[in-house]
């Protein structure tokens, strides 16, 4: 989300975001991108400034900078905190502070227009010419600059969470696991009925037998393969979590499906895959670096793989506190 901010006075202004510099977004606000955008870093410009919000631009009071990062196919827009619509508004930022943190520089007393949701312009005060049917927007000792994204989150409490978010200049969060809740949740910040970040979510666990966590998805064959992450996909998810008890042909045939079906595969390192299999499979992404401990451990080491097929996890294998005996 992209705002301004007061010097030494705690206010800032939300306005939505043209998500412009993503590898996979496309140059207009809203438009469909890549699920794979979920799990790509972004490089932030000055011309990233405002998130768009569907049909609605956002003006609030909070604490600190807020600002810009991913669309996705499945929520084209991000948090909405009023109803205005940016679609028939023109909006000119006066004397802003840019920081577009490509480097380590900033772009004083700036022009910023804004028109139908997307960046216009952009330049100093005196080279940029405000157009009389441009709403002003004064913005002298005020600052604009990209926003974050936690890429690592479980939405348990996600009202309680939200404030947090975005009080911390956090526009954009990835859930780690989730259910059709999630989906309503994420229609709802849409929607403007509540404050909160862009959603990217996974669907429910994939594991093995016994799952680590009730509510997880099982698989032990090709065929559970196959049907669940078609199931998954079909449901809405925007990418898998792979989990700790799962087995190595039942790792390989979720990756198979998902190659298939065009889904990223994020998640735990399975102790019975193993890292070298995992980084091997092209996982889009190895949470809290499970997996690379007892890689980095010598054969003498008392870190070591699973070998042991009968061996499962009660809780997350990078837990456990007889890890050392493994």
């Amino acid at each position: 989300m992209s705002c301004l901010q007061k010097k030494g006075r705690k206010m800032l202004r939300i306005t939505a975001v043209f998500p412009r510099s993503l590898r996979a977004c496309s140059t207009q606000a809203g438009t469909l991108v890549r699920r794979e955008a979920a799990f790509q870093t972004p490089r932030a410009t000055a011309t990233c400034l405002f998130l768009r919000f569907g049909t609605r631009v956002a003006m609030v009071t909070a604490l600190v900078i807020l600002p810009i990062l991913l669309t996705s196919a499945r929520q084209p827009s991000a948090t909405s905190l009023l109803r205005s619509s940016p679609e028939t508004q023109f909006y000119a930022f006066i004397g802003v502070t840019v920081v577009p943190m490509d480097t380590r520089r900033i772009l004083t007393d700036q022009v910023v227009l804004v028109r139908h949701g997307r960046v216009l312009n952009l330049g100093p005060v005196p080279s940029v010419p405000v157009p009389p049917e441009a709403k002003p927007i004064e913005a002298h000792r005020l600052f604009l600059m990209p926003g974050l994204a936690d890429m690592h989150v479980h939405l348990m409490e996600p009202e309680a969470y939200f404030p947090l978010f975005l009080a911390n200049g956090v526009t954009t969060v990835r859930n780690m696991a989730g259910g059709p809740e999630i989906f309503a949740l994420r229609e709802r910040v849409n929607q403007g009925t509540v404050v909160g970040p862009t959603i990217y979510t996974a669907g429910p666990l994939l594991d093995g037998e016994p799952p680590v966590w009730p509510g997880s998805d099982v698989i032990t064959t090709q065929d559970e393969a196959h049907l669940t992450v078609k199931k998954q996909r079909a449901a809405g998810y925007d990418f898998l979590k792979v989990y700790d008890n799962l087995h190595s042909d039942a790792y390989e045939a979720i990756i198979a499906a998902a190659a298939r079906m065009h889904m990223p595969v994020a998640g735990h390192v399975p102790p019975h895959v193993g890292l070298e299999r995992v980084l091997a499979a092209h996982q889009h992404s190895i949470e809290q670096l499970t997996g690379y401990l007892e890689w980095l451990q010598n054969d003498r080491s008392p870190f070591q793989h699973i070998n042991n097929d009968r061996v499962t996890f009660s809780y997350p294998a990078h837990l456990q506190a007889n890890r050392k005996r493994w």
